[in-house]
């Protein structure tokens, strides 16, 4: 990672624009926003998990369910993650998944 702005020297020439155009996408608001959408996900996960009644669930799955959910809100704007798109099935079948899932399963 010798070209990443976290390694770069202050001194740099090229460092200054580069945090410049980089510290715009990580402003007040924009955190806070993106604050509130992790935290809004994160619950209506935490909820679905509760309502579900399972003693168990897979941790690793959820995660990562989440993640790809966040990341689609944050970027494409709020309920992004649960439009849905098709999919093949390993059978050949078509289905209908939400595009976090779809993100998920690639991964």
């Amino acid at each position: 990672m010798p070209n990443s702005i976290l390694f770069q020297q202050t001194e740099d020439p090229t460092y200054e624009p580069r945090r410049k155009a980089l510290s715009k996408a990580f402003s007040a608001s924009k955190l806070k926003d993106i604050t509130k959408c992790v935290k809004e996900i994160t619950l209506k996960e935490i909820k679905k998990v509760q309502d579900s009644g399972k003693d168990e669930i897979d941790l690793v799955r959820l995660t990562t369910s989440l993640q790809a959910r966040i990341i689609m809100n944050v970027a494409c704007g709020p309920n992004c993650s649960q439009k849905t798109v098709k999919w093949e099935e390993k059978d050949g079948s078509i289905s209908d998944i939400p595009i976090s899932d779809s993100i998920t399963r690639l991964v």
